[in-house]
């Protein structure tokens, strides 16, 4: 018996020093392998210390005090196209002067931007953060005179904005949250991408958690993704690209110096920095914002814009600087006297209401649900009891039709464009966790499309009164509704004549509000419609003939 138990823990012994020669060799050959591919291996195989160790290492993220870059690029607007199928345009090119105090939480963004589509023009201006509050000089919309400037205290919700994508756009600072702090990270599980493995490494933010995809095998940070809201996409998939790593001249630590940001799938902005500078000295005035007119900070409002940042920015990159407004005004005025149709004006984009029996009908939804929710209460003023049966939509465009939701959690019938029926069933269906919405509260929402056919007509009658919408498309879009109330001999159109009666009449109109509007003229001719009067998703009413006016010469 002892014999037995002496044999058996003998080849035990055996077998386990075999095991430990086989598993020498492997890490040697691993080791071998290692060295061949990359020219030596990371210390350590924590993803963290990979990533530490490729952009510099961890002592120079915690010495990064402060950096300043150039920047060229392009922005994108995948929401302005000529319909929902089209690929985005591309908004603007821009170039960028960048100063980051990292240590004491201050940031200058100097702007040149050239506006491309869908409007034109070039605009100059410089945004100063100084933790909470901000001061912006200079020009940063179209809409403003030639020469004017919009020098004025940046809003919480802008600031909150810019300095979300600023984190995202530099991932920089997130490695050194970590370095300073590893607690603010977590370790998950690898993934693939592009073809190579690579670690998961989920940081703490102060908007929404980030996720940075790290390279296995060279421990170069290839990828960031978190989610954002969007007003029609609702919770969308942000994800930053970095490439073109190298060290600036004087520094340990290496900085992307290309990076691309897309969401949804769609990209929104490229970046090509030039001239980086790591840890540079700031002229004293760098970062001053002036005392007076000061931020009103208001952190619900930073915390807003930071969780729907890309729905700001993405105005800013065509020149119309509204995302980040407060447009919860509402002023209601009855058209040609009709107290049944009311023009729903206040701040930059309006809608239609018209009273048909035991509804109303509403024309836009634009800009988003509160925006929506303050039309409605008006409408409740108006006519209380009556609900809303019916919301039309002019167009896809995301300023015209981000808040679309309200009217389908009201139950209301959403008619619009065959071309767009499958994108509004996407916008109606999305989920929306991030910013919950009515729609997103509803167990069994009520709503309904009905597509209007290219070649078709809208046609609903109630209590002695109708409303009609039918295809003009222009090329401005392709899926372009227009409404028309005939009782009282009224259009109402969105972006193709911009700004009824605010354009003198017998005037030229400039380009391209000449090309859109032309194509609202041609369109209306081959129609029976009686029309004395036109009104607008911007602007005001005039008379219809003011549209003619404009091409008399």
């Amino acid at each position: 018996m002892n014999n037995s138990k002496t044999r058996r823990k003998l080849s035990q012994g055996q077998d386990g020093d075999s095991s430990r020669a086989s598993l020498l060799r492997g890490f040697a050959l691993a080791l071998t392998l290692c060295v061949m591919a990359t020219g030596g291996c990371q210390r350590g195989a924590d993803p963290l210390q990979k990533a530490f160790d490729a952009i510099g290492d961890k002592d120079a993220l915690l010495e990064l005090s402060g950096f300043r870059y150039e920047s060229s690029g392009e922005r994108f607007e995948p929401a302005q196209g000529l319909s929902p199928a089209h690929d985005a345009i591309k908004a603007s090119s821009f170039n960028l002067s960048l100063l980051c105090d990292v240590e004491n939480d201050r940031l200058s963004f100097e702007w040149q931007r050239q506006i491309v589509d869908p409007l034109r023009g070039e605009l100059s201006y410089r945004d100063v953060i100084d933790g909470a509050v901000g001061y912006q000089t200079g020009n940063d919309s179209l809409f403003n005179p030639p020469g004017a400037t919009s020098d004025r205290a940046l809003i919480s919700e802008r600031i909150g904005a810019l300095r979300r994508e600023f984190r995202l756009l530099n991932p920089q600072l997130y490695l050194r949250k970590l370095a300073r702090d590893e607690s603010a990270g977590t370790i998950k599980a690898d993934t693939e991408l592009d073809g190579r493995a690579h670690h998961v490494i989920e940081v703490s933010d102060d908007v929404l958690p980030v996720e940075l995809f790290v390279d296995a095998a060279s421990g170069r940070l290839s990828k960031l993704r978190t989610l954002q809201n969007d007003h029609i996409w609702g919770d969308v998939s942000t994800e930053v690209t970095y490439s073109d790593w190298s060290t600036p001249e004087g520094s340990d630590l290496m900085f992307p110096h290309q990076v691309e940001l897309a969401i949804a799938g769609k990209t929104l902005r490229t970046d090509m920095r030039t001239n980086v500078v790591i840890n540079p000295d700031f002229r004293a005035d760098a970062f001053a914002v002036p005392d007076e007119p000061r931020t009103e900070v208001d952190e619900a409002a930073a915390q807003r814009g930071g969780v729907s940042s890309q729905y700001v920015t993405r105005w800013h990159a065509i020149g119309l600087p509204f995302g980040d407004q407060d447009q919860t005004s509402v002023a209601a005025a009855a058209v040609a006297g009709d107290p049944d149709v009311q023009h729903l004006t206040g701040g930059t984009h309006h809608s239609l209401a018209i009273k048909l029996g035991e509804g109303i009908v509403v024309v836009e939804p634009p800009l988003n649900e509160a925006r929506s929710r303050a039309v409605v209460n008006k409408l409740d003023e108006l006519w209380p009891g009556v609900p809303v049966s019916h919301l039309i939509l002019t167009h896809h465009h995301f300023d015209h039709m981000g808040g679309i939701r309200t009217y389908a959690a009201a139950g209301a019938t959403i008619v619009t464009s065959e071309l767009n029926s499958s994108y509004v069933e996407e916008a109606l269906r999305s989920s929306h966790t991030l910013v919950p919405d009515e729609l997103a509260g509803l167990a069994s929402p009520d709503w309904s499309i009905e597509a209007v056919p290219t070649d078709g007509e809208f046609s609903l009658e109630q209590g002695g009164r109708s409303v009609k919408a039918r295809h003009i498309p222009t090329v401005h879009n392709e899926d372009m509704l227009v409404i028309y109330v005939p009782e009282s001999r009224l259009i109402f159109e969105s972006d193709i004549y911009v700004m009824p009666g605010g354009f003198p009449a017998h005037q030229p109109l400039p380009p391209p509000f000449a090309d859109w509007a032309r194509g609202l003229r041609d369109g209306l001719a081959a129609l029976d419609w009686e029309i004395e009067w036109i009104a607008g998703g911007h602007g005001g009413v005039a008379p219809f003939t003011d549209l003619d006016s404009h091409f008399e010469n």
